[in-house]
C-alpha cells in the first residue's frame, strides 16, 4: 500500500493528517499538552505558621495588632513581590521574596512568617498587591484591600497614686554582697498601645503570638501595660478581637544591662532579646486588684529553656484573690512537683515588697522583709533572666468576660553578685 499523500496548503503548511498523527503521539505516550498555572491569592493568619489562615479580602483589624501575610498556593511561584498601597507597582517593592513560602513580611530563619504591624498603619483602608512570578515567565497579579481601625475601649482609670504611689521609696545604690545593676522608679509615661517599644532600652514583653501557661490568656503589652505617676499598671481584661473574646494578659522583662560582665543577652527566633546571669538578687514592689482566675507567675526562667532539668524560681505567685506564694524547681528536677514551696497569709490588694536573693548555696524569699522560704539544696546553677510573667490562673477555667482590673508595680530592682 501507498503511504498517503500530505495535503499541503499554498504556504507549504501541512494540514488535518499531520495534526491528526500530532494529537495521536500526545494521547498515547501520555503527555500533557498544557498544565494550567494555579490561582494565587493573599491569605492571612494571626499565627506565624500560618496555621487557620483566611482571605485577606474584606478583612478588619483593630489597632494594635500582629498578622501574617501570605501569598497561596505557593506551587509553580518562584519569585512575589509585595506592594503596600501602590496597585499600579509604581513604587519600590515592599519586600521581594524567591523562594517559598512567600510572606509579605518576610520569613523568619525558623521558616515562620513574620508578623505585618497593624499598629505601624494609618487608620484607614489598605491594599496588598503581590506580583508572582511562576516558574513558565508569567505574571499573575493579586491584590487585597483591609481596614485598620481604632482601638474602641478605653481602659477604667487605675486608682489615683499619690507622690510616692506606694509609700515605700526607691531602693538605689549597692548593698553588702551585691552590686546594683538595674533600676526602675517608672518616671516615664508610657500611653496605652506604646509599651514596649517607648522604653525598649530597659524593657520587652511577650508579644501577641505567645499564648500564656494555661492557653487561656494573650500576652498584648500593647493592649494591657502603661505607665503613669510612677507605676506601671498592666490591665488584665477581656476584648473581642477578629471576633474571639480574648483574655488578655502581660509578661513585661526587664532588659538588665548586656555590658555588664555578669550579664548575658540573646536573641531568640521570634525577635526577643534576653537578659540574663547566674544568681542575683531580685526587688520589686507591686500590688494587685484580686480579679478571679487571674494570676502572677513573676519567675526566674533557664536561658537553656531545659525544665524541670534546670530548675526555675518563682516569687511572687499566686492567684489574684489568694495569697502570695513561692516556690522553687530543684535543679535537676524530674517533674514539675520537684521543687520547694510555701505560701504566705499576705493577699494582694495592699502594696508588698518582694525580694528573691539567689546565691550558690541559698534561695531565700523574702516578703515584707519577712523570709518565708529559704531552701540550701539543689539550686539552680545555670543562668536565668527574669520575667514579670501576669497570667491566667492554671486551673478553674478562663477568668470571666467581665472580670477586668489592674496589677501595679512601684519599682523593680536588680543586683549581681559583688
Amino acid at each position: 500500500m501507498s503511504p498517503k499523500r500530505l495535503h499541503v496548503t499554498r504556504r507549504g503548511l501541512a494540514v488535518l493528517p499531520l495534526l491528526a498523527c500530532v494529537l495521536l503521539s500526545a494521547g498515547m505516550t501520555g503527555q500533557a499538552v498544557a498544565t494550567p498555572r494555579p490561582n494565587y491569592s493573599l491569605a492571612v493568619s494571626t499565627e506565624p505558621d500560618r496555621s487557620s489562615a483566611q482571605s485577606l479580602a474584606g478583612r478588619t483589624y483593630i489597632q494594635p495588632a500582629d498578622v501574617f501575610v501570605f501569598v497561596t498556593p505557593t506551587a509553580s511561584a518562584k519569585r512575589v513581590r509585595f506592594y503596600l498601597d501602590d496597585t499600579t507597582m509604581s513604587g519600590a517593592p515592599r519586600n521581594i521574596d524567591s523562594s517559598a513560602p512567600f510572606d509579605f513580611a518576610g520569613t523568619a530563619s525558623d521558616g515562620s512568617a513574620v508578623a505585618l504591624d497593624v499598629g505601624s498603619l494609618s487608620i484607614a483602608a489598605h491594599t496588598i498587591t503581590a506580583a508572582v512570578e511562576t516558574t513558565n515567565d508569567k505574571t499573575q497579579i493579586v491584590s487585597a484591600s483591609f481596614t485598620v481601625t481604632a482601638p474602641t475601649s478605653t481602659p477604667p482609670p487605675p486608682p489615683s497614686p499619690t507622690v510616692d504611689p506606694s509609700g515605700e521609696p526607691t531602693p538605689v545604690g549597692d548593698l553588702p554582697g551585691w552590686r546594683q545593676i538595674f533600676i526602675d522608679d517608672f518616671g516615664q509615661d508610657v500611653a496605652l498601645g506604646s509599651f514596649p517599644a517607648a522604653v525598649s532600652a530597659k524593657w520587652t514583653a511577650y508579644p501577641n503570638t505567645y499564648k500564656d501557661t494555661s492557653k487561656n490568656g494573650v500576652y498584648w503589652p500593647q493592649k494591657t501595660i502603661s505607665i503613669k505617676d510612677g507605676l506601671m499598671d498592666m490591665w488584665l481584661h477581656t476584648e473581642t478581637i477578629n471576633g474571639v473574646a480574648t483574655h488578655l494578659v502581660s509578661a513585661p522583662i526587664p532588659k538588665l544591662p548586656s555590658t555588664d560582665p555578669a550579664v548575658s543577652s540573646w536573641t531568640v527566633s521570634s525577635g526577643l532579646t534576653y537578659t540574663a546571669q547566674t544568681y542575683g538578687r531580685y526587688a520589686m514592689r507591686f500590688r494587685a486588684d484580686p480579679l478571679p482566675q487571674y494570676k502572677t507567675a513573676w519567675l526566674l526562667w533557664p536561658k537553656s529553656g531545659v525544665w524541670p532539668r534546670d530548675g526555675e524560681i518563682d516569687f511572687p505567685e499566686g492567684n489574684l484573690n489568694g495569697t502570695i506564694c513561692a516556690f522553687m524547681h530543684r535543679q535537676n528536677g524530674t517533674s514539675g512537683s520537684d521543687q520547694d514551696g510555701a505560701c504566705s497569709s499576705a493577699t494582694y490588694p495592699t502594696w508588698h515588697t518582694a525580694v528573691l536573693e539567689w546565691t550558690p548555696t541559698a534561695c531565700r524569699y523574702i516578703l515584707d522583709g519577712k523570709v518565708i522560704l529559704a531552701p540550701t539544696s539543689r539550686i539552680p546553677n545555670t543562668p536565668m533572666r527574669w520575667v514579670l510573667q501576669t497570667e491566667t490562673a492554671l486551673s478553674g477555667g478562663a477568668p470571666a468576660n467581665s472580670t477586668a482590673g489592674h496589677v501595679q508595680v512601684d519599682w523593680v530592682a536588680a543586683y549581681a553578685p559583688a
